[in-house]
C-alpha cells in the first residue's frame, strides 16, 4: 500500500463499522495477534545484534533478520518450562487440549504409515509399487523429523537453496529464542494499523488508531510460569521503558490472577507461606507500572481465580487490587472460585481449571527445589 501523505482516501466515505473491518483485515499480519508483542520484543533483539555486527565489521554484507514462525518448536535453555513444548503454537484457554489433539493427529498419522506397510507386505508381487511406497515412507519420515528438529542453521540453507540474490547478502540474524514465551503472560488481541496505512493521510491514521484503541485488549497473567520470575518483570519493564511503546494507544487491559489461598494457607513450609505471596506482589507491582506508562489506559479488568473466598481470601484480593487505584482508570474486579480437584487420566478439564494447574506448579517448585529456590 503506497503512502500518499495529505491525499483524500476513498475509505474515509466507508461507514464506521465497514471501514472496521477494512483496518481489521489491512492489518493482518503473517503471525498471529497473541504474537504481536512478542515480534516487537524480536525486532528490538535483532535490532541491537544487527548493530553490534556493524559495529564490529562495518564492511559486511547487509545482515537478514528472521523471525521464528508461530508454529515452530521452540528450544531454549535459558527460559526452561513445563508447557515449553506448546509456547509456539498456544492458543487461548484450551491449548493443552489442542497439544493432546496434535499427539493423537501424530499417533493417527503412525497408525497410517503401518496400514501401508502391510499393504506393502501383501503386494509384493509388485517390486516397482512396494518400492514406491517404501521411498514415499521414507520422505514421510524425513518430513516429520526436518520440522521437528529444524534449526536456525537449517532454515537459512533452506531459504538460500533457490534464490540466487542469497550471494549477495548477508547472514541471518535470530532473536533469542525466549521472546516466544511472552505471549503466555502477555499480548494483544488485536493486530495494530501497519505503518502503510497510518502513512495515507493524517484522517485516515487517526481513524486506524481511534479503531485499534476501541478494539484492542492488553491481557496480562500474571502468574503464568510462576518460578520465572526475572524473565517476567524484564520484559515487563522493558516495554514499559521503551520511547515508543506499542501500547501507547490501548485503551483497555484484562489482568488475571490465578491463586490458592487453601493450598499457600495449609502449607508447613515457610517459603510458601512468605515467597510466594511476596512474588506474587512484585508481579502486582511491575504491572502496575507498566499501566502507568500507558497512556491512553481507561478501564482495568482484574480476573481473580481463588480456591476459596472466604474473608482472609477477600482481605487478600482487596490487598493485591489496591495499588491499581493508583491509575486513572476505571477498575473492575471478577472473582471465580474453582475446586483444583485431582487430576484423573484423560481427563482433558482439568487442564482448564486454573487453580488447579497453579497448585500443581507450585508444588512442583517445592518438589525441585527449581528457579528463584
Amino acid at each position: 500500500m503506497a503512502a500518499h501523505p495529505g491525499k483524500p482516501s476513498k475509505l474515509l466515505e466507508l461507514p464506521l463499522e465497514l471501514k472496521g473491518q477494512v483496518f481489521k483485515w489491512v492489518s493482518a499480519r503473517d503471525f498471529s495477534e497473541r504474537s504481536v508483542l512478542q515480534r516487537w520484543f524480536e525486532r528490538k533483539d535483532i535490532e541491537q545484534k544487527i548493530a553490534f555486527i556493524k559495529a564490529n565489521n562495518p564492511d559486511c554484507l547487509e545482515p537478514r533478520p528472521y523471525y521464528i514462525p508461530d508454529n515452530e518448536p521452540i528450544v531454549d535453555d535459558d527460559v526452561e518450562s513445563d508447557d515449553d513444548e506448546d509456547a509456539g503454537s498456544e492458543r487461548e484457554s484450551d491449548d493443552s487440549d489442542m497439544d493432546e489433539d496434535e499427539y493423537d493427529y501424530e499417533a493417527d498419522e503412525m497408525d497410517e504409515d503401518g496400514d501401508e506397510e502391510d499393504s506393502m507386505d501383501e503386494d509384493g508381487d509388485e517390486e516397482e509399487d512396494e518400492e514406491d511406497a517404501m521411498n514415499q515412507d521414507g520422505d514421510d519420515e524425513s518430513d516429520m523429523e526436518e520440522d521437528l528438529e529444524q534449526d536456525g542453521a537449517d532454515i537459512e540453507e533452506e531459504l538460500a537453496e533457490d534464490d540466487e540474490d542469497d550471494l549477495e547478502m548477508g547472514e541471518y540474524v535470530h532473536p533469542h529464542p525466549k521472546w516466544a514465551h511472552v505471549p503466555k503472560f502477555l499480548r494483544l488481541t488485536k493486530y495494530p494499523p501497519p505503518p502503510e496505512l497510518l502513512g495515507i493521510n493524517k484522517a485516515l491514521s487517526e481513524q486506524a488508531l481511534s479503531w485499534f484503541s476501541d478494539v484492542a485488549v492488553l491481557e496480562i497473567d500474571v502468574t503464568v510460569s510462576f518460578v520465572h520470575a526475572s524473565f517476567f518483570l524484564e520484559t515487563l519493564l522493558q516495554i514499559g521503558d521503551a520511547a515508543f511503546s506499542p501500547l501507547e494507544k490501548v485503551k483497555k487491559a484484562k489482568i488475571e490472577v490465578v491463586w490458592d489461598s487453601l493450598w499457600v494457607r495449609a502449607s508447613d513450609n515457610d517459603f510458601v507461606v512468605s515467597v510466594f505471596p511476596a512474588e506474587l506482589r512484585g508481579r502486582i507491582d511491575a504491572v502496575k507500572q507498566l499501566l502507568m506508562h500507558t497512556p491512553s489506559l481507561e478501564a482495568v479488568t482484574i480476573e481473580w481465580f481463588d480456591s476459596t473466598d472466604d474473608p482472609e481470601a477477600q482481605m487478600l484480593v482487596a490487598d493485591i487490587c489496591e495499588p491499581f487505584l493508583e491509575l486513572s482508570a476505571s477498575i473492575e474486579v471478577k472473582q471465580t472460585i474453582q475446586e483444583p480437584g485431582v487430576k484423573k487420566p484423560g481427563d482433558k478439564s482439568f487442564k482448564r481449571r486454573k487453580v488447579g494447574k497453579l497448585r500443581a506448579e507450585f508444588q512442583e517448585i517445592i518438589n525441585a527445589r527449581r528457579g528463584f529456590i
